[in-house]
């Protein structure tokens, strides 16, 4: 967390220092305009003078190349005249879409260093050991993640970790994801950890492509938390207690549930297509038309789980004694209807 305050505090400084250099590129600039504007106004008052000697020659001889002479001069002035009000124009034109761009990365910088207080001020409430205050700085993170796109993924961090931190899994449910653990544990979740996942489910996804990096909520107690309709696309599971949990209707394509618990858990209609469920225990998991095609199955437990209408199309590893272990087995749907004679 320190090293991310740091990270702000050092752009700050290149961006100030950015401008401070922007400064005497505008001061090079005035000066440039008032030369050009000195070397036209001596120019005008030389011929200037010069037309008042050619007026006063005309006057006195009424001559047609005087008038010639004086015209030409009178039109010379004109034009410097008008050159010195160009001029101006220019360099008050330049100097005005210059100072909107500084304005515009003076207000840049002012709405980056507010949402790094806001930032920080969210932090320090959610490590508050008031549940309100905790919940206040949760979704305050959240609104930031909405504000600040560039800070979206930092807040996704902050806010994964703040679960993995005060919701670990217990150390013997890691090591056996046996049935009889499972049955022992917790089925109830924390209610800052649940506006976590609430927060985290329902973010704002677009934001997630070509980050290279996926949600990590691995090895985390999730038991009995309410995921309905949240997107967890890609996220690390691996070793997660899922117990009793709803995560129906949610979207979980390559997410990664290798070894974890999904005792009695609800994934009823949920996407799992490409998902890592290498050694998941799925005891008595309600899992009626999910999605799980092209899913590596390979040592997960299937014993007791519904699976009417399941999508076990290309699912990979999953042996026979697993299909028939589960629940309605012939009711799912597989890659050749023939299987079924088969078994």
């Amino acid at each position: 967390m320190k090293y991310i305050f740091n990270s702000k505090l050092k752009i700050f400084s290149l961006m100030k220092n950015w401008v401070s250099y922007k400064i005497w590129f505008y001061l090079a600039l005035g000066f440039l305009g008032l030369f050009l504007s000195f070397q036209i106004a001596v120019n005008l008052w030389h011929w200037q003078t010069l037309v008042q000697r050619n007026f006063v020659q005309l006057q006195i001889t009424g001559d047609d190349k005087d008038k010639k002479r004086f015209d030409a001069s009178l039109s010379i002035a004109n034009g410097l005249v008008g050159g010195i009000g160009t001029v101006a124009t220019i360099v008050g034109g330049i100097m005005l879409i210059l100072n909107f761009r500084v304005a515009i990365k003076n207000t840049k910088i002012a709405e980056d260093r507010l949402v790094a207080e806001r930032f920080t001020k969210a932090v320090e409430q959610v490590s508050s050991e008031k549940i309100e205050v905790r919940l206040g700085g949760i979704y305050s993170l959240e609104r930031i993640s909405e504000d600040s796109p560039k800070d979206y993924w930092t807040v996704m961090e902050v806010l994964t970790a703040f679960v993995r931190k005060n919701s670990p899994i217990s150390a013997l449910l890691h090591e056996e994801t046996s049935i009889e653990i499972a049955k022992e544990s917790q089925d109830q979740i924390n209610m800052d950890i649940q506006a976590t996942l609430t927060v985290v489910g329902r973010r704002n996804c677009a934001n997630d492509s070509n980050k290279g990096i996926n949600l990590d909520l691995s090895q985390a107690n999730l038991s009995g938390a309410k995921l309905y309709k949240s997107n967890f696309n890609r996220a690390f599971f691996w070793g997660s207690n899922f117990k009793k949990a709803d995560i129906s209707r949610a979207s979980f394509r390559e997410a990664d549930f290798s070894e974890a618990c999904l005792v009695g858990t609800d994934v009823w209609k949920s996407d799992l297509s490409e998902a890592n469920l290498w050694g998941a225990n799925l005891y008595e998991a309600y899992l009626c038309k999910a999605v799980l095609n092209g899913a590596n199955l390979e040592n997960a437990n299937l014993e007791n789980a519904d699976i009417e209408s399941t999508d076990l199309r290309e699912v990979k590893g999953l042996t026979l004694s697993q299909i028939k272990s589960a629940k309605n087995w012939k009711l799912a749907i597989y890659d050749d209807i023939a299987i079924l004679n088969e078994m």
